[in-house]
């Protein structure tokens, strides 16, 4: 528990991001899941514990940064995610049919497709559905 502490406030340090209480813990809840959160999972995991704005000021510091990157998979719902898969790094997410969550695929081969002359990509997302290893 204490190494993961460590590594928690290292990743905060890295960012320059005070060590504050909710950051820790949400960070490490994070680093722990092994799929994508909505605000919704975090209240639910952490019963209300926390002050609504606080966690998305907390969300938003966090994608900036880019200790989180945010999922928008087509269910309406932002999801974010450990680690930072922006800025030309291209990966899948698996959403599963049977329990909705939200898996970061890597992928260092994920094909990109050519774009017509003078058309410039900024983000791509590429969803596969099916069901997850744990359904």
């Amino acid at each position: 528990m204490k190494q993961q502490k460590l590594k928690v406030e290292n990743a905060l340090a890295h960012v320059h991001l005070k060590k504050t209480p909710v950051r820790i813990t949400l960070l490490s809840h994070f680093m722990t899941v092994d799929c994508a959160q909505s605000y919704f999972d975090i209240e639910k995991a952490f019963n209300k514990k926390f002050d609504k704005s606080t966690v998305y000021r907390t969300l938003g510091s966090f994608e900036e940064t880019g200790l989180l990157h945010r999922i928008d998979d087509a269910s309406g719902i932002t999801k974010y995610a450990f680690g930072r898969f922006g800025d030309g790094h291209n990966h899948y997410h698996f959403i599963c049919n049977h329990c909705k969550n939200t898996y970061c695929i890597e992928n260092d081969e994920a094909e990109l497709i050519p774009l017509p002359k003078g058309f410039q990509s900024k983000h791509i997302s590429t969803i596969i559905n099916g069901i997850c290893a744990n359904c």
